[in-house]
């Protein structure tokens, strides 16, 4: 809205229908203004309706100029409502079969045209699309369409119906869509069998299975349509499952079937599918069970072998059969490793190649230089009870091999042997190969004294004070480690001296050559020593006079 004033304006304002539908006003300034009003044209007017539009605008002198109105009639911008009567979402229908669709449609304005479009949802395929125009218009309208279910949808397809309607101001309005299932009328049969027909030899421990063409329906498997029983007699007792997806079931007998017998898988009509079409026909087949194994599961290696020596920490002990063993049968008692006192070290065990193997891990290390013996009873079995043989399937009542962990000990200095306080001290340490170290640090009561990363592992340090080594003995160490990070180590004692002055000549004196020997320590604050002349300088030492 605009307005002009040759004083100044201070208000505009606008009614609509003489504001039974809005009024509004709006504060102005200056000769000129201008202002935007809005307003809701009322939902439940009727069409061509007329609206009445009145301006005025106020100057600051109170004087009122109105503006001629302005005359507007109410246009329809919606589109018609529709909907689709019958049929409802999720009906059956048959391949070929000609269904009867049923759209209704209104609108203010009068209904002038209804289409209906039906496709396969999955992938928009047309099947129809028709359009009705009515004459005269009219409102609520309604149409009946007929169209054809393809004679190639798949079962379970699903056909998409969408309609529409034109009204008279040409607004288009949509119907929400409804689905039609293709109903599934075809059978089910069985595609395949585990066990296959004929076959012989099976396992004691086998499971019978049946895959079918379809999805079958898990409440319609059960003891009476799906059995393995032996030929000529009463079905065993089994589970039944279903895989995931529905098109295969499998019987898991709870126990082992007979030896040298013949089965037979079954499967009745009354196993459906997920539409309750029941199977094509009864489905049958056969199998025969291996003869009774009566041969025991033969050693084919037991590592260690017996006499070993100079293997690592974690040695491998390993048994390996040509059968798979029931693991149950496996035990401390009936595979162990033992200490030179033959008792039981704890151990993990490890069941590999399915079974036909058998790993001791021991729980902690073996110790360098040690015997150990590995042995296996007979008390291992495999599934069948049968007790196991070596290799030429003769019984033993236990096999034992024994074996040794490397050694690992400190070669120089001597073990008892005296060493000089700060003075030089070269130390060695051999291990055997089997041990695998990389390393060796040797320690001085403990503490780290030098290392060496390479055999022979050889150092050369400096023998640490007395007062470092809180006594006159030095307990020499060597710690050894592996790529695995293992570690190992070995220890002497060496005694400790305090170093003498040499003798020399000075005047009418003579130094003489005397030893110090740490006896041991008091209450913890002082050292009692003792003081005594060398033999080597002459004189009487027999008395050791302190």
């Amino acid at each position: 809205m605009n307005a002009s004033d040759d004083v100044a304006l201070a208000q505009l304002a606008l009614t609509v229908n003489d504001g039974a539908v809005a009024s509004r006003v709006a504060i102005v300034t200056g000769a000129s203004a201008q202002a935007t009003f809005q307003f809701t044209v009322p939902a439940d007017a009727a069409l061509g309706a007329p609206l009445t539009l009145r301006a005025s605008a106020t100057d600051t002198l109170g004087v009122v100029g109105i503006a001629l109105p302005m005359a507007l009639s109410i246009h329809d911008t919606r589109g018609p409502i529709v909907s689709i009567g019958s049929p409802v979402a999720n009906t059956l229908v048959a391949r070929d079969e000609d269904v009867t669709v049923f759209v209704r449609a209104e609108d203010p304005s009068g209904i002038r045209q209804i289409t209906l479009r039906t496709s396969l949802c999955a992938t928009g395929a047309t099947i129809s699309n028709e359009v009705r125009a009515l004459s005269p218009t009219v409102s609520p309208a309604s149409a009946s369409f007929v169209f054809r279910v393809p004679a190639s949808a798949a079962a379970n397809a699903e056909i998409c119906l969408d309609a529409r309607a034109l009204d008279v101001p040409a607004n288009l309005g949509f119907g929400a869509p409804v689905r039609l299932r293709v109903r599934d009328t075809e059978l089910p049969f069985v595609t395949g069998v585990t066990p296959a027909d004929g076959a012989t030899n099976v396992s004691r421990s086998a499971s019978a299975s049946v895959s079918f063409s379809e999805p079958v329906a898990a409440a319609t498997l059960s003891p009476a349509t799906f059995t393995l029983a032996r030929v000529g007699g009463a079905p065993v007792a089994a589970v039944v499952t279903l895989a995931p997806g529905g098109r295969s079931a499998t019987l898991v007998p709870v126990a082992p079937l007979d030896a040298d017998t013949e089965f037979q898988i079954a499967v009745e009509t009354g196993v459906t599918d997920l539409a309750g079409n029941a199977l094509a026909a009864p489905f049958t087949s056969h199998f025969t069970t291996q003869p009774a194994d009566t041969r025991g599961p033969r050693l084919l290696e037991l590592v260690p072998a017996d006499g070993t020596s100079g293997l690592g920490l974690l040695p491998l002990l390993r048994a390996r059969f040509d059968e798979a063993l029931l693991l149950t049968s496996v035990t401390p008692e009936s595979f162990s490793l033992r200490d030179a006192a033959d008792a039981p070290l704890p151990t993990t065990l490890e069941s590999q190649d399915g079974g036909q193997t058998l790993v001791l891990h021991p729980v902690a290390l073996l110790v360098p230089g040690a015997q150990y013996s590995l042995v296996l009873r007979s008390l291992v079995t495999d599934a069948a009870g049968n007790a196991a043989t070596d290799a030429a399937g003769n019984a033993f009542g236990a096999l034992r091999r024994g074996f040794s962990v490397g050694a690992f000990a400190i070669t120089a200095p001597a073990a008892g042997g005296r060493v000089i306080e700060g003075g030089p001290i070269h130390a060695e340490a051999v291990a055997d190969a089997g041990l695998g170290l990389v390393a060796v640090t040797f320690l001085a009561n403990g503490v780290p004294l030098a290392s060496d990363g390479a055999a022979p592992f050889a150092v050369d340090a400096m023998v640490p004070s007395i007062g470092t080594l809180g006594g006159n003995v030095l307990r020499l160490g060597a710690q050894g480690s592996s790529a695995g990070g293992a570690a190992t180590a070995a220890e002497v004692e060496l005694r400790v001296e305090l170093p003498g002055p040499q003798a020399s000549e000075q005047g009418a004196l003579k130094c003489l050559p005397f030893q110090v020997e740490y006896l041991g320590a008091e209450r913890g604050d002082y050292q009692i020593i003792e003081v005594w002349t060398s033999s080597e300088a002459g004189l009487d030492n027999s008395g050791r006079q302190p």
